[in-house]
């Protein structure tokens, strides 16, 4: 139940992405915030790579598929996220203000 949804930042009408597209990970410095939700099992966060949407959720990382990005883990701060990419490097991505 609820494996399967429409990945909300992927618009209706436009270009396919490839399945080569997919199995690559994201680069951890091109990732955007676009918000924190909390729901009765914790807090979820939601990125965007511009091209794929990404779910952190229990300190790991999950495509629009739902479907598990390895090499990339995260902690989900107030109003950031720390990722640490395979390089062991931390990124820290904060949620962009609109004006």
């Amino acid at each position: 139940m609820g494996d399967h949804y429409r990945d909300p930042f992927i618009p209706l009408l436009g270009e396919g992405i490839t399945n080569t597209t997919l199995d690559r990970p994201p680069q951890v410095s091109s990732l955007l915030l676009k918000g924190i939700v909390q729901d009765a099992k914790g807090r979820m966060a939601l990125l965007t790579s511009g091209v794929n949407s990404y779910i952190l959720r229990g300190g790991r990382l999950y495509d629009g598929n739902n479907k598990l990005v390895r090499g990339i883990a995260g902690v989900i701060k107030q109003e950031s996220t720390l990722l640490i990419g395979p390089d062991h490097t931390p990124h820290e991505v904060f949620i962009k203000k609109t004006l």
